[in-house]
């Protein structure tokens, strides 16, 4: 993480440079279309009820795969929320996050893969995260890191 030197004032946000102006959009051509999934589902076997947020183009919106042309770059983004809980238990509250980026170009590839988890106990937030990254088809890079932090009364 960057450190501000010391003697400078913290108090207001750093500002940013202005992007250049160019006048035009950047060129991009879409490569694979996208989608998007909103649902909510009620398993009538035991009550639970799952809320599901799909996005085949992840921050972008549900655009699929687009290419950056003037650098030939294709950008993917999937993003896969779910949110389940059996109604009156507020601790069987469970929420997951599964997101994969991709980045290819004709010489090189690079794809990450992350999820995270989070529930509950009475006295306890358990946190799981897990992270991937590939250079190609190798897998470069791997991690799973998992948190218990106490409630403190939360």
């Amino acid at each position: 993480m960057p450190i501000r030197n010391p003697g400078v004032d913290t108090t207001e946000p750093r500002p940013l440079p202005e992007p250049a102006a160019s006048g035009e959009a950047a060129r991009k051509t879409k490569v694979r279309s996208g989608s998007m999934e909103r649902s909510v589902h009620t398993d009538l076997t035991n009550g639970k009820v799952t809320h599901k947020f799909f996005l085949d183009g992840g921050v972008f919106g549900p655009v699929g795969d687009f290419r950056l042309d003037d650098i030939g770059t294709v950008l993917s983004d999937v993003s896969d929320r779910r949110y389940t809980i059996l109604p009156g238990d507020p601790l069987s509250a469970v929420a997951t996050m599964e997101q994969t980026a991709g980045f290819d170009r004709e010489d090189w590839a690079a794809r990450i893969w992350t999820y995270s988890e989070q529930q509950a106990t009475a006295t306890e937030f358990h946190l799981i995260s897990r992270l991937k990254a590939w250079s190609g088809e190798e897998l470069i890079f791997e991690e799973e890191n998992a948190h218990v932090i106490p409630r403190n009364g939360m």
